[in-house]
């Protein structure tokens, strides 16, 4: 294969998947700019982040950092706990530029392996993050 065919193929897939990417925001009405876990919320930032926590943690908050909101819309919170549903929180973002919010769950001696995936309300995925409690 000669070297300009190399790059058009290169660039066709990078192009391909670039918009494979944009169709997956727009398709959710939002950019997920930050989802995360932590120990809390000040002044609407996490605080805390981390990917593991102690056994005796009282409450862990995923937060959401979210732009370019197309419209008023609900997005869901699904908790998972060892590949298994305990919690689901649903809450509203306003439309605009920029909107920030968390749920949080008591995790007070609920060791194990964690998930939660941010959801719209048709059930699609639109960020996920893990973390243990050990």
């Amino acid at each position: 294969m000669n070297y300009t065919k190399k790059i058009f193929i290169i660039v066709w897939v990078f192009g391909f998947l670039a918009g494979i990417s944009f169709a997956q925001d727009t398709a959710g009405g939002l950019t997920v700019s930050k989802l995360a876990v932590g120990n809390g919320v000040e002044n609407r930032e996490l605080v805390g982040e981390a990917q593991s926590f102690p056994a005796s943690t009282e409450k862990v908050y995923c937060f959401l950092d979210a732009k370019d909101i197309a419209s008023d819309m609900d997005v869901i919170f699904v908790w998972y706990r060892d590949e298994k549903k305990v919690n689901e929180t649903t809450l509203t973002l306003r439309q605009g530029s920029r909107w920030r919010t968390w749920a949080l769950k008591t995790v007070t001696d609920m060791t194990g392996n964690w998930k939660i995936e941010l959801k719209d309300t048709a059930g699609n995925v639109l960020s996920s993050v893990t973390f243990k409690v050990e």
